[in-house]
């Protein structure tokens, strides 16, 4: 059905699975034609554009999402993840935070929070945010590996490599 708006958002889900951005662009926008209120849509928009290097464009379409469902964690984490691109890294600790605040199980969103800490230089606030994502979900191997990379610069090498071991421990391909 031409008109079904969900039909769209999940071709371009596809199409982006497929690396095939410019068709899933466009099926999303015809979602968004159709019903312009989706956020699902908004979002994975938002994800095809970032994977376009369209960065501004990502951006919009994830405030957009959020614009529809202030509460939608998922696109926060996302969007935290294309300002981090464009260099807005402050923009984007507070887009980690609402993710987190709206979803505090979100443990990818714990962990970019970490990466985020990690750029700026402050690594006790980054192990902090690794700390929560490995609560959240402790087989996590890249939470583990960005806890060690701050420990290790903090000279705790002790913990850094139990941190190390633990990434290994999951996921033994882990290098």
């Amino acid at each position: 059905n031409p008109s079904y708006p969900d039909g769209h958002n999940n071709l371009g889900t596809l199409l982006t699975q497929q690396g095939r951005l410019d068709e899933a662009v466009s099926s999303y926008k015809e979602a968004i034609r159709i019903n312009p209120e989706h956020a699902d849509v908004f979002n994975n928009l938002g994800l095809a554009l970032h994977q376009q290097s369209k960065l501004e464009e990502s951006i919009d379409a994830y405030q957009k999402a959020i614009q529809i469902k202030p509460d939608y964690a998922e696109a926060f984490n996302n969007l935290g993840k294309a300002l981090i691109a464009n260099n807005d890294i402050n923009k984007a600790i507070d887009s980690f935070y609402m993710a987190i605040a709206y979803n505090p199980n979100f443990s990818e969103a714990s962990n970019n929070l970490g990466n985020a800490f990690q750029e700026t230089g402050k690594l006790e606030s980054a192990i902090t945010a690794y700390q929560s994502a490995i609560a959240a979900n402790n087989a996590y191997p890249e939470a583990y590996y960005n806890m060690a990379n701050a420990l290790q610069g903090l000279g705790d090498l002790g913990k850094a490599i139990e941190a190390y071991q633990n990434a290994i421990d999951i996921r033994p391909d882990y290098a």
